[in-house]
């Protein structure tokens, strides 16, 4: 059986639904009716989930169903001081914006960045002959 796979931030991972309620994946699931893998995590920027794609790289099977929810906004990721994780930064909070002050970041920084991931994510799943979404 081919597994079905769901990427991305809070939308793909059900953040705020009640207890009874089914999120994005297991709507999927119903559908499709696969072998569900579902690696949506809130809050979680491209960078993060094109980690989280090329860390699960090596259980994908040729003609998995592969749906990666791309984030509507421009988060920014980090390493976290207290451990080795990654972090997302969100517009609004005050390490954001000391750190795009820092870096010296503009919207063209983010642009190009961000359509990196998303031709990275998308040579990714053509090589591994995957068939995906990206929403």
């Amino acid at each position: 059986m081919n597994n079905l796979w769901v990427f991305g931030d809070s939308w793909a991972e059900g953040w705020g639904l009640k207890r009874d309620e089914k999120n994005f994946a297991q709507y999927l699931n119903l559908e499709y009716k696969l072998n569900l893998c579902s690696r949506g995590k809130a809050g979680s920027s491209l960078g993060l989930i094109l980690n989280h794609i090329t860390t699960n790289l090596l259980k994908f099977k040729k003609g998995d169903l592969v749906f990666v929810i791309i984030p509507p906004d421009a988060r920014w990721y980090v390493k976290r001081y207290t451990d080795n994780e990654f972090m997302t930064l969100h517009r609004g909070l005050d390490d954001y914006e000391k750190y795009i002050e820092v870096m010296k970041l503009d919207t063209e920084w983010f642009r190009y960045h961000h359509n990196l991931f998303i031709y990275s994510i998308q040579k990714i799943l053509i090589d591994l002959e995957a068939k995906f979404v990206l929403a």
